[in-house]
């Protein structure tokens, strides 16, 4: 849609399309924030659900989430792995089942035959990417 002042001069350009979002499907409400090259931003469409604002009128996509948060979420990780060290965990190279990571950013799949980490004592299995619960198919 094209939008004209009152001398006829072009004002604005509006994609008459709704965008969707790049994750789910479902009608963006939000654009990542995130600064690119030449003063850009990056402007991947999201819904409210795969949106992160870390403060406000900051809204994120998932991968520029990763880059800012990646540091310090990797530095919490090894903390909480050190600090929950479990003596009943066993690498186990050949798997029976299948699963995917229980963590939202993660999405780590395995198949039968994988390999995973064990815990013996709860009968739990973890991502070998980001140490966090694995849930069975």
């Amino acid at each position: 849609m094209i939008r004209k002042d009152d001398k006829g001069n072009v004002t604005a350009i509006t994609c008459s399309r709704p965008k969707r979002c790049s994750y789910c499907d479902r009608p963006s409400t939000k654009l990542c924030d995130h600064p690119q090259l030449h003063g850009r931003t990056c402007d991947t469409p999201m819904c409210a659900t795969h949106t992160w604002s870390p403060e406000p009128e900051k809204d994120y996509c998932r991968i520029h989430r990763r880059q800012i948060e990646g540091p310090k979420r990797e530095e919490q990780r090894k903390a909480e792995l050190s600090a929950n060290k479990r003596d009943s965990l066993i690498f186990i190279a050949d798997s029976k089942y299948a699963g995917v990571c229980k963590e939202k950013d993660c999405g780590a799949r395995w198949k039968a035959g994988d390999s995973i980490y064990w815990d013996q004592k709860t009968r739990e299995a973890f991502c070998e990417e980001c140490g966090e619960l694995m849930s069975p198919f």
